[in-house]
């Protein structure tokens, strides 16, 4: 999650925006499964574990802050040895992999907005997510469905260090109406265990 050079401009810039309410905000989860092929297991094995970053009001949006609550992900896997540092042949981890199977984006109404449905419910189609490893690779999903695509991180052999994801969600409401814009932050720690 390659990282765009110019950020996005808002349209909150344009329109007016409503005054936020107690049910004005956004959730943010996502779904992560860890997968690993080491020469000392018999199969690939695979640790899923659902992130959520809780419910934020989207008047609470900063840009640049981390709005959602950081969360320490640990994925485990039984049956695999490691090699130890040199070792060769090697006998451990020859390929892991943090997949991000589903990110879900619920956008909730702030006023103003007429034939909105009566639930408020705004689709994700005014959301970009990104997410950040700590080496910097950037995946980007940006489209109108709530289940978005899923795509891999692969972290290399080095998978026994913690693992730091940033998420961004830049996210708006609505086009043409009135509009809030804001941009979440969420940090996410996957670790790796080894049974």
């Amino acid at each position: 999650m390659v990282r765009l050079a110019t950020p996005i401009v808002w349209a909150a810039a344009v329109f007016a925006v409503a005054p936020a309410t107690a049910e004005d905000f956004t959730t943010l989860d996502l779904r992560v499964t860890g997968r690993i092929v080491a020469s000392s297991c018999r199969f690939a094995s695979t640790s899923t574990a659902d992130v959520d970053f809780g419910r934020m009001m989207l008047s609470e949006f900063r840009e640049g802050e981390t709005a959602g609550t950081p969360q320490a992900v640990t994925l485990s896997f039984e049956g695999c040895r490691l090699s130890p540092a040199g070792w060769y042949p090697p006998t451990g981890v020859i390929d892991d992999t943090v997949h991000f199977d589903t990110i879900r984006i619920s956008l909730h109404d702030v006023g103003g907005y007429g034939e909105a449905a009566s639930e408020g419910l705004v689709s994700s189609k005014g959301a970009v997510v990104r997410l950040t490893t700590r080496t910097g690779r950037t995946l980007v999903w940006e489209n109108g469905l709530t289940e978005i695509e899923e795509q891999d991180v692969d972290f290399g052999a080095d998978a026994t260090s913690p693992q730091t994801i940033d998420l961004k969600a830049e996210l708006y409401t609505a086009v043409g109406r009135n509009v809030t814009a804001g941009e979440l932050n969420a940090r996410m720690e996957v670790r790796f265990e080894y049974l």
